[in-house]
């Protein structure tokens, strides 16, 4: 039999391992986030695993979307407007088949607001790229 603390191991690994896959198609299809799923996938490594949480770490993909926004170097306006842009449009066609339906509208409206003020007010725009962390550029 499995003890609890070697199942929730289990739980945290395969929540882990999801968000991790959810992030990676995030780089390609433009309506997953990846920096959230990264975020969460290295949050349940680490309480599955120690060593599994410092290879996540330790990756290039992680490198390249979490460090710089944890570093508080935040996103380029261009980034801002492009999240936005993908947000707004799911958003419409939400609001599309809520027609009928103000409570969802205003909720949905709502949402859509709370979004662009965290864009505009708490994540931090940067001018420029991060500096290159990766020795061979150098």
């Amino acid at each position: 039999m499995i003890s609890a603390n070697r199942l929730m191991r289990y739980l945290w690994l395969g929540v882990g391992m999801t968000a991790l896959a959810l992030g990676t198609a995030g780089i390609v299809l433009p309506l997953l986030p990846t920096v959230p799923f990264y975020l969460l996938a290295a949050f349940c490594f680490a309480k599955s695993s120690e060593r599994l949480h410092r290879w996540f770490a330790a990756t290039k993909l992680y490198q390249k979307y979490v460090v710089p926004f944890n570093d508080g170097n935040g996103m380029t306006w261009q980034a801002k407007l492009k999240t936005m842009a993908l947000v707004t449009a799911v958003m419409s066609v939400s609001g599309y088949f809520l027609a009928d339906n103000r409570t969802g509208l205003m909720m949905l409206g709502g949402a859509w607001l709370i979004q662009c003020a965290v864009m505009v007010f708490f994540v931090k725009t940067r001018r420029t790229p991060p500096p290159s962390t990766d020795q061979c550029a150098k």
